[in-house]
């Protein structure tokens, strides 16, 4: 039989069971507010994973003597709204960052109930909602306002079953995502493979090697002929828009690094720019049909530009190949540009760079070895089909992952919250 529900009288919280005390934060945990030395305790990190040990890596403030302390047990929730959904139960003593606010349970309770409800979107809505500002992405509440926050709280056997019961299933399910984000990290992994043997040694199993005189490639088929990016290209390699200014309704579009990913565009949130600031980069607008490559940002990402986007230019971390189709095909470029060995160039180029960005010479002076364009046309066929049937797999794995997580977020709330009993 249903069990009877009730208005909870909180918006954010809806329907609980009848049974269930609905009351301040403040009548349930207490504020720890005494402050410690990063040397008497050792620094942990309130994080979206939980309280952790904080890494040698993390950025460290100089005012070490002015930390919060954190036992064991205790919960820890940072108050700013860029660091949304960092909390945990503490399982160290340790001092954190004064951003975060410490909480010691009162009474008896099930602190692990008490962390999934904390974890909710709906909680982290509430939470910011209680805070100020003076932008929305610094956002802050402190124990004055979180402590008048309402929260929903069971008898004490349903806590433990709810915690125990999302412990299991929510571990279960972290278990599944994980395993996806391997298999997407192996299919990336295999269509790089797929792309630099293709674009290293053809499609020919049999075919004659010869060894090369250049660091990044090893061998190469006999006939191939070595070739310089630059030399491929009508106008000569080069980048775009350097500051783009405000957005601009109904201007020319510009690509952006965001924007290029491996082998594809993704045309989601292109920015806009006047077209008279367009007009002082004409070299670098664009027909369609040209290749472009992050050159700062996330190196790595290369793609051919449609014809749809005939009249838009770049920006600055983007660099502009319009190769010469006489001279070369350019999905084959882009598929070369995409391979290990241009990885291994770049690396070996930017060894002991401070700034690690890839410039324009160093781009233009890039050789490798290449088919006639027929064959070029016949490689870049092939990795069509052999990159769209890797990526729908991984699009599939996304999907999932997505499903999992949007199930996962789900369930917690309507745990915590009595809206699903526990099986």
């Amino acid at each position: 039989m249903a069990r009877k529900m009730r208005d909870s009288g909180v918006e954010w919280i809806g329907e609980v069971p009848e049974g269930w005390e609905v009351n301040l934060i403040g009548t349930f945990y207490s504020q720890r507010s005494e402050k410690v030395s990063d040397r008497d305790y050792a620094p942990l990190s309130v994080t979206m994973k939980g309280v952790l040990p904080q890494l040698a890596t993390v950025a460290k403030t100089d005012d070490g003597d002015n930390r919060k302390l954190v036992k064991k047990g205790d919960f820890a929730i940072n108050s700013r709204s860029d660091r949304r959904g960092s909390c945990g139960i503490s399982e160290y003593d340790g001092s954190v960052s004064l951003i975060n606010t410490i909480l010691m349970p009162r009474g008896e309770m099930d602190p692990r109930y008490y962390n999934w409800l904390f974890h909710t979107e709906a909680f982290a809505d509430e939470f910011y909602k209680w805070g100020h500002g003076i932008v929305d992405d610094l956002w802050t509440t402190r124990w004055s306002e979180m402590k008048r926050i309402q929260i929903v709280a069971p008898p004490l056997p349903e806590q433990r079953a709810i915690a125990d019961y999302l412990d299991g299933k929510c571990a279960a399910i972290d278990v599944a995502v994980d395993e996806l984000k391997r298999g997407i990290e192996d299919c990336k992994a295999w269509k790089k493979v797929i792309i630099t043997e293709a674009t290293s040694f053809g499609l020919d199993d049999d075919v004659k090697l010869l060894q090369t005189e250049l660091g990044w490639i090893s061998n190469r088929p006999s006939y191939w002929k070595r070739n310089q990016l630059s030399s491929l290209c009508r106008r000569g390699i080069t980048y775009g828009i350097v500051k783009l200014g405000e957005p601009c309704e109904n201007g020319v579009k510009v690509l952006r690094c965001s924007d290029v990913k491996d082998g594809y565009l993704d045309a989601s949130n292109v920015r806009t720019v006047t077209p008279e600031l367009s007009d002082e980069y004409k070299r670098t607008v664009l027909s369609g049909g040209e290749v472009i490559v992050n050159v700062r940002g996330t190196l790595g990402g290369c793609a051919i530009v449609p014809k749809e986007f005939s009249g838009a230019n770049i920006a600055r971390e983007v660099a502009l190949l319009d190769v010469e189709e006489s001279k070369a095909n350019p999905k084959f470029i882009m598929y070369t540009l995409l391979s290990s060995c241009f990885a291994s160039y770049v690396g070996h180029e930017m060894a002991g760079a401070i700034y690690q960005g890839l410039n324009i010479a160093t781009l233009s002076k890039y050789s490798f070895y290449a088919p006639d364009i027929k064959e070029q046309q016949a490689i870049a066929d092939y990795l069509d089909e052999k990159c769209a049937a890797i990526d729908a797999l991984v699009a599939e794995k996304e999907k999932l992952i997505a499903d999992l997580e949007a199930y996962k977020k789900s369930l917690i709330f309507e745990l915590v919250t009595g809206k699903r009993e526990v099986a």
